[in-house]
């Protein structure tokens, strides 16, 4: 099972990266959702969701004057990313106190029935991942969401 999915990970990342323009002041960091609904991540130094960070259903594309889907809203069975604005990998942890970076997943779901600052005031979450720079290395930079 564990192989199968590790299978179809590697199968994924070869034929699909993140899409997201590259530019140099970017880090992204792949997340692989393997549940059965589609979820949307936010990463922050936190133990909470806070009312900072707005997540949207979807984002307006200046370039293409249409609403898409944002590159943190991630599928059942496919992988997306999380966008850091660092160079490195090391300033990602290293602006967090404990130096432990909290992914947290939100069910599309919920997304649509409440409101950001509902789902913050209640931690409307359904898992929140704590991961160290070396708990990521382990996994070959990949949050694997389960």
């Amino acid at each position: 099972m564990i192989m199968k999915k590790y299978l179809i990970l590697l199968i994924v990342l070869m034929f699909h990266s993140c899409i997201i323009p590259v530019v140099d002041f970017a880090f992204n960091i792949p997340v692989a959702n393997y549940s059965d609904s589609t979820v949307y991540v936010c990463a922050s130094c936190s133990d909470t969701l806070e009312k900072g960070r707005n997540l949207q259903l979807k984002e307006y594309s200046v370039v293409k004057k249409e609403y898409k889907y944002p590159h943190y809203r991630i599928e059942k069975d496919t992988i997306g990313c999380v966008t850091f604005r660092d160079r490195k990998v090391e300033q990602i942890f290293n602006r967090c106190k404990d130096r432990k970076m909290r992914f947290y997943f939100i069910l599309e779901s919920t997304m649509r029935e409440y409101s950001w600052e509902e789902i913050c005031e209640n931690q409307m979450y359904e898992k929140r991942l704590t991961l160290t720079k070396e708990d990521l290395e382990k996994t070959d930079w990949v949050v694997i969401y389960e």
